[in-house]
């Protein structure tokens, strides 16, 4: 997925790339077909049911940047710190049970710095969003990639702190770079798709799972995490 171009309406240039991609992995080219119309499940799957035309295959290569990286300097972190921001926004039994997750996370005081990789980063309509694949492998039922399946799996992983981290760093990014930026009218939100589920028919597919974090929990997770010059969030 990082060497494709979404746009390109020429079927034989993904399968050159995913015939490329198999034999430099060591796989056997007979998955090719396979793989090839995953990949093209997943480019043509409307990323928002009430936007049909809102897919991957809309997605310029200007409008994308790939292993979008990040690094940003952190002080006195500590996993009961983190723990706390999150039950103070926790609006369910099932976030609570993950903010305490995160409270028994076996690291001491992080001093030092922040730094990881977001798999995609993209532009839609002058709003960004983060994506990340994810090969898991959950089943061969088609409800095994349903939300109930994937939001255990998100909390089991611990994804869903990954992509809080994520979206801190590239919230921080855009609120530098572009004058005109807020959270609330500019970022659409998280998407972590689960590539097993688009081997299926289209027939209520599933493999998608997507979320927006609230502001005020972004806000008090940028002021936890990133150690600002001036002491204060910009």
């Amino acid at each position: 997925m990082e060497h494709l171009d979404f746009t390109d309406r020429d079927p034989s240039n993904i399968q050159k790339c995913v015939s490329e991609k198999l034999a430099y992995y060591g796989f056997d080219l007979n998955w090719t077909s396979v793989v090839n119309r995953m990949i093209q499940n997943i480019l043509n799957e409307p990323l928002d049911s009430n936007c049909a035309g809102f897919q991957l295959s809309q997605i310029q290569k200007k409008d994308r940047i790939t292993e979008f990286e990040f690094c940003f300097p952190t002080q006195s972190v500590t996993p009961e710190k983190l723990k706390n921001i999150f039950m103070e926004h926790a609006d369910s039994d099932s976030s609570k049970h993950f903010a305490n997750r995160i409270g028994s996370l076996d690291f001491g005081v992080l001093d030092g710095f922040m730094k990881g990789f977001v798999d995609l980063v993209f532009r839609y309509e002058d709003v960004f969003f983060l994506l990340d694949w994810k090969s898991n492998y959950l089943g061969k039922r088609k409800e095994d990639y349903g939300l109930n399946a994937l939001s255990a799996i998100m909390e089991k992983d611990l994804y869903i702190l990954q992509y809080h981290l994520y979206t801190v760093a590239l919230n921080q990014y855009l609120s530098k770079r572009l004058p005109e930026y807020t959270y609330a009218d500019n970022f659409g939100g998280v998407y972590y798709v689960f590539m097993r589920a688009f081997g299926s028919p289209a027939e209520d597919r599933s493999g998608i799972y997507m979320d927006k974090p609230s502001s005020e929990l972004i806000e008090n997770l940028s002021n936890l995490l990133i150690r600002f010059e001036n002491g204060k969030s910009g």
